[in-house]
């Protein structure tokens, strides 16, 4: 069904077409929830508290992470903003790690069984020889998207009382 979407390519990967949408899936969740939280951080760096400040925004995710909870702090007024950026934050980082099996794998086999390489700094660090089904790795998409959920909620409220738009 999805093969006629696909331009064929040089190299085929082992994976089903169910894995390569589940796999897409994963990272645009992700995608989006990595730049929701930097254009968070770009605000707060705007902010009259801390306009002589900067980050790396090519630092580690959990470093950025970190900054935003830092520079929430004095900000945001309400406990239970800083009750969202502290929840988010964490499941955030703490997903992160499954995201990057996916992400920085390398993918072997054959149609009956996949392994999943992960690599760090040019070497293998893990085998994981279940990669898991098309519906196991889309609940790590769902669970990515219900942070997202939890990130669009909060940009409301912080919408609402910080960002009053005319």
């Amino acid at each position: 069904m999805f093969e006629s979407f696909f331009k064929p390519v040089p190299v085929s990967l082992p994976l089903s077409m169910g894995h390569f949408v589940a796999i897409g899936h994963v990272m645009a969740q992700w995608a989006f929830l990595e730049s929701e939280i930097d254009t968070e951080l770009s605000w707060l760096l705007s902010r009259a508290r801390h306009k002589r400040e900067s980050i790396n925004f090519r630092a580690r995710f959990s470093t950025r992470a970190a900054h935003w909870i830092r520079l929430a702090t004095p900000v945001l007024k309400r406990a239970d903003e800083m009750r969202d950026v502290n929840r988010i934050a964490g499941r955030a980082v703490t997903i992160k790690a499954e995201r990057d099996f996916l992400a920085h794998g390398r993918y072997v086999g054959g149609p009956d069984r996949v392994l999943l390489l992960v690599m760090r700094a040019g070497g293998i660090t893990d085998t994981i020889d279940h990669l898991g089904t098309a519906d196991e790795i889309n609940d790590l998409a769902f669970r990515i998207s219900a942070i997202n959920k939890e990130m669009w909620e909060l940009r409301a409220k912080l919408d609402k009382r910080y960002r009053k738009r005319p």
